[in-house]
């Protein structure tokens, strides 16, 4: 017997991730947002589930301002680190 796969929409996939991150957090995490870009998948998609304010039901909004603290830290060394992989960036001067 032959199975068939259908290919789901990466909106819907994108969209139940975060529906899972609020939901698997147990109250911990009031709300997620995330973008994807992918231009060799023709993708350029942005997602937000939660809250912004919880006590006041307030939605999280796609273009809600985050406190990032030093978190830009980890992923400018791993952009660094790639740019090096790829031959863009020498970082052994």
């Amino acid at each position: 017997m032959a199975t068939t796969k259908t290919k789901v929409e990466p909106a819907i996939t994108l969209e139940a991730l975060l529906r899972e991150a609020i939901d698997d957090s147990l109250g911990e995490v009031p709300g997620v947002s995330m973008t994807v870009i992918s231009p060799q998948q023709a993708l350029h998609w942005v997602g937000a589930a939660g809250f912004a304010d919880r006590p006041k039901k307030d939605s999280l909004r796609t273009n809600q301002p985050f406190r990032i603290a030093s978190v830009t830290k980890t992923f400018v060394a791993a952009a660094i680190l790639r740019l090096h992989e790829t031959g863009k960036l020498n970082i052994d001067r």
